[in-house]
């Protein structure tokens, strides 16, 4: 762009080099240049550099035989004083050559030591050799020697022995070894045990051999040492059959030679005649027996046998063969049959052939003879059968092997069935008694075979026409005084505040009789809100019975009748605005009370058309009873709830109560029951409905019979229990409705928990529900009261609460072993009370601290806490097996 500029370069080392440049940038070059050098010893020398070239030239040697010690290399070849002589000093054994060390000669003579080896050399430096020589022995015995030193070698030569062939146990010859050139003069043994004498520590031995066999070889020696020659010499052969000969031993020489052929072998001897390996393989066989039984001989071993066969028959059959072997044949031939009965007849046998003929039949075969006249297969089975007795006793004869036979039935006690059953001739020839039997309580007859009832005893009746029980029905204690509403049995008073209840018992017996009760129920005075209530109902109906009610008199306009389930008349009120209250009025020193339920009421039970039942009947007859009766409808359940409270338990039943209400979660044909429920300020509620005789619902409403707030059926899978949760709920009067999934009812426990506001599985009012795998921490929790009873001090820290149901027993566990905190944990049976709890605490886990608690539980609603040690918080997880 019109601007000229340079930018110098950096330097591009120290400038030590020799390369005509400027490396380090200074204006100068190569002023840092450092040499190297050339050349050895003298020669070396250090090169140059001039203009960027770098050259070096060695010196000239200072001397070329190298052989003065001046520690220099003086003809430069790297080597120093490598050609210098070394020159000696001393005498004797201390002379010592000198040594060149870097330039410097040096020669030190030797100490010298002992001379007394021979070796020509002065060890003790004295100018004599060898002067103190210490001689050496030579030889053994009498041949001993000392050594001698000439000139610096030394001998020795032991003087010379005699023959050492004697055994005295003396080295005669002077060798080391006594008797080793001893001369036997004698032996021992014979044969192959004959041995030469021995000297043996300067004594004469002589040990005869072991014989070497039994002398049975042809070896010329005597093997066993007994002065005889192969005396037991034994002979191999030669040659086959009547041609083998034994070898000979003649000197320790064997021989041996063949015989000649006896014949031609055709003979039965166990012998090789014409001497070719094989025996008797020329004999001639010969046969013996007849029949079935001839056989070929044998000759074994050199002996010819010849056996018959044994017999294959007794000669019956027709086969042509001698099977028995006597030489006759088919002898005995055991002929078969053909036809039957009189034309029976034998086969023949001919030239191993046999033939049958029939004969011809003689009769129809229509007589009991035992004899099969026409020849069918059949005897006498055109005989006609006779008769023998009469009545049941009536039999027909029969025809056994040719003998006609008949044997009349055995005669019965007579009965009443039209039949002759003693075989007299007569039907049903008897007594009623014996003819029916005993009737209880009644007469019987008998008529056309069949027994009836004439007549009962009084007090009984046949109401079933049924034979069999008789006269079954008894009548009740009541029967002469009861059977109209002006006799009716009086019962009494029964009092609406007395409660309970008086049962009844009777029997509708004969047909067409009723039991009328008479009963007052009292309204007595009442200082609240009205209670009572008078209900009728069955206990036990055998079937078929119903009852009338008839209330102020007997002529009642509009009586209740025929009920089979329960009759109730009531009045029933809750408050102040409405019922009976609007009729009380306050008068000085009282008030005016109205008792517009008590009567007095009649009551008939009957049968219904076509009943015939004789069981006992029991007739409830109750005035405001704390259990209601299975059927009646006597409570307003809403203007009549059960008051509950919070953290309480209740227990509670179905049985007897209405089906008033329906919600979605079920519950539309069981009966239910209504509680309030008041909450004084804004609380998390936790309701639990819990029961084993049925399948309770839930539902939760502002108002009664609404579910508007919540409903449930079925905390959980696997559980029939409830479970209602509402988080902050505002505080005012709440109903709750327990139902029944099903038509049927039962006891049932009701729990409810509510606290102030808090995160869920905080509070025993919003608990989690506890299952395996559960994780959470409990740092943004609080602390609830009571702490679990192994907390073990007074400290407190945030804990976790849940639920879960038990539907039948069980054994559970639940561990916190992989949680990061110190804490404790706590099993109870009421969320807000450590009664009965069961508490772990370090057992397991992080650094020892965390819980595993395990217990044996029957059926109910139970929690579990999770309550950190003092202020310890953390993560939790939970692993829980049983549920």
């Amino acid at each position: 762009s019109g601007v000229e500029a340079c930018s110098p370069g950096s330097p591009t080392g120290t400038d030590n080099d020799c390369d005509g440049i400027d490396d380090d940038c200074d204006g100068s070059v190569d002023e840092s240049y450092v040499p190297i050098t050339c050349g050895l010893g003298v020669c070396r020398a250090n090169s140059s550099c001039m203009g960027g070239v770098e050259s070096c030239i060695p010196g000239s040697p200072s001397g070329i035989s190298e052989t003065i010690c001046n520690g220099a290399d003086d003809d430069c070849d790297g080597a120093v004083d490598e050609n210098w002589v070394a020159w000696t000093c001393g005498s004797g054994g201390c002379v010592t050559n000198a040594t060149c060390v870097a330039g410097v000669e040096q020669c030190i003579p030797g100490s010298g030591g002992a001379d007394t080896d021979c070796d020509l050399v002065d060890d003790d430096c004295d100018t004599v050799a060898d002067d103190d020589y210490i001689p050496y022995t030579c030889g053994t015995g009498d041949c001993i020697a000392s050594s001698v030193c000439i000139q610096g070698s030394a001998s020795c030569t032991p003087p010379a022995g005699s023959p050492d062939t004697d055994c005295d146990g003396v080295d005669d010859d002077c060798d080391t070894v006594p008797d080793d050139n001893f001369v036997p003069t004698g032996s021992c043994g014979t044969g192959a045990c004959l041995r030469q004498n021995q000297c043996v520590s300067g004594a004469i031995q002589c040990t005869p051999g072991s014989p070497t066999g039994t002398d049975n070889d042809c070896d010329n020696i005597d093997d066993d040492c007994d002065a005889a020659i192969d005396e037991h010499y034994a002979p191999y052969y030669c040659g086959t059959g009547a041609c083998r000969r034994a070898s000979t031993c003649t000197a320790g020489f064997e021989a041996c030679n063949p015989g000649s052929p006896t014949g031609d072998d055709s003979d039965c001897d166990n012998v090789d005649d014409d001497c070719d390996g094989l025996t008797d393989e020329h004999w001639t066989t010969y046969n013996c027996g007849v029949g079935a039984c001839q056989r070929s001989a044998t000759c074994v071993a050199g002996v010819a046998s010849c056996t018959p066969g044994s017999p294959t028959g007794t000669d019956n059959d027709c086969d042509n063969i001698d099977d028995d072997c006597d030489g006759a044949i088919d002898e005995s031939y055991a002929p078969y049959t053909c036809g039957q009965g009189v034309c029976l007849r034998n086969s023949t046998c001919v030239g191993g052939v046999t033939s049958c003929t029939p004969g011809s039949p003689t009769g129809t075969d229509n007589t009991c003879n035992g004899i099969n006249e026409d020849c069918d297969t059949l005897t006498d089975e055109h005989w006609v059968a006779t008769t023998c007795g009469i009545g049941p006793c009536l039999r027909t004869a029969t025809c056994v092997s040719g003998s006609v036979s008949c044997t009349p039935g055995t005669p019965v006690a007579e009965t009443c069935n039209s039949v002759d059953d003693d075989c007299d001739g007569t039907v049903d020839d008897g007594t009623p008694t014996e003819l029916c039997g005993t009737c209880s309580h009644g007469t019987a007859s008998c008529s056309s075979g069949t027994c009836s009832i004439t007549a009962c005893d009084a007090g009984y009746h046949d109401l079933d026409l049924n034979y069999a029980n008789c006269c079954e029905c008894a009548e009740d204690a009541y029967e002469t005084t009861d059977d109209t509403c002006a006799s009716a049995v009086n019962l009494g008073t029964r009092l609406d505040s007395s409660g309970g209840y008086i049962d009844v018992t009777g029997n509708i017996v004969p047909t067409g009789d009723v039991d009328w009760y008479r009963i007052i129920a009292d309204d007595d005075a009442d200082t609240t809100g009205d209670e009572f209530d008078f209900e009728v109902y069955f206990t036990n109906n055998p079937g078929g019975l119903v009852f009338d009610v008839y209330r102020g008199s007997c002529s009642d306009a509009s009586p209740c009748l025929a009920e089979a389930t329960c009759y109730n008349w009531y009045t029933d009120f809750y408050n102040g605005s409405a019922g009976e209250y609007p009729c009380r009025s306050p008068l000085a020193g009282g008030y005016n009370f109205c008792g517009d339920s008590e009567s007095t009421y009649y009551i008939r039970v009957r049968r219904t058309t076509g009943s015939t039942t004789c069981s006992n009947y029991t007739l409830r007859i109750a005035n405001n009873n704390a259990t209601q009766g299975p059927g009646c409808t006597h409570y307003s359940a809403c203007s009549s709830p059960t008051v509950v409270t919070a953290n309480t338990t209740t227990a509670s039943t179905l049985t007897g109560m209405a089906n008033s209400f329906t919600s979605s979660c079920g519950g539309s044909t069981g009966p239910d029951k209504v509680f309030s429920l008041t909450l004084s300020t804004a609380s998390d509620l936790f309701i639990a409905a819990f029961s084993t005789a049925f399948n309770p619902v839930l539902y939760l409403g502002s108002t009664c019979g609404a579910s508007a707030l919540g409903c449930n059926d079925n905390a959980y899978a696997g559980v029939n229990s409830s479970v209602l949760m509402k988080d902050n709920l505002a505080a005012g009067t709440y109903y709750i409705i327990v139902d029944s999934a099903t038509a049927s009812g039962g006891d049932f426990a009701l729990e409810i928990y509510a606290n102030a506001n808090k995160a869920s599985g905080d509070t025993c009012g919003q608990p989690i529900r506890l299952q395996n795998g559960l994780t959470g921490t409990t740092c943004s929790y609080t602390n609830d009261s009571p702490n679990p009873t192994c907390q073990g001090g007074t400290c407190t820290a945030a804990d976790g609460v849940f639920y879960f149901i038990v539907e039948s027993a069980r054994t559970i566990t639940t561990s916190t072993c992989n949680s990061d905190f110190d804490h404790l944990a706590a099993y109870r049976s009421v969320c807000t009370a450590t009664t009965s709890e069961v508490c772990n605490d370090d057992y397991c886990g992080y650094s020892g601290y965390s819980p595993s608690v395990s217990a044996s539980f029957s059926t109910g609603v139970y929690f579990f806490w999770l309550d950190g040690y003092c202020s310890s918080c953390g993560s939790y997880s939970i692993s829980t097996s049983g549920l």
